[in-house]
């Protein structure tokens, strides 16, 4: 019972407290420093531009874009199909089947 008393006591005297509050007066010229500290600051290109990218909007306009960009493609896609005629054509025509550089038998230039 006497750890309720102390308790209570401690929350009585926490309430009581409470009474004597009064409202905080900033310091003189207060709101004049703050403005002028706020038309002070310049900001400058990247800040600017983080302040756009950080906004939900441009995150949401970004990845519709990509979604759009994304199923477009997807969908309208003429894939060229290479075969294997044209691939053995792209590498004679490239000399791309001759491997001289590698070939340690060829000692000749």
């Amino acid at each position: 019972m006497n750890k309720m008393t102390t308790i209570q006591k401690k929350v009585d005297d926490a309430m009581d407290s409470i009474l004597d509050i009064r409202r905080a007066d900033p310091n003189p010229f207060f709101y004049t420093r703050l403005q002028a500290r706020i038309k002070g600051v310049e900001s400058n290109f990247w800040e600017r531009m983080s302040r756009v990218v950080s906004r939900p909007a441009f995150a949401f306009i970004t990845l519709s874009v990509v979604l759009i960009l994304n199923t477009f493609v997807a969908l309208n896609e003429t894939s060229v199909a290479f075969s294997k005629a044209n691939i053995s054509d792209v590498a004679t025509a490239d000399d791309l089947g001759t491997n001289a550089f590698y070939d340690i038998e060829n000692v000749q230039p």
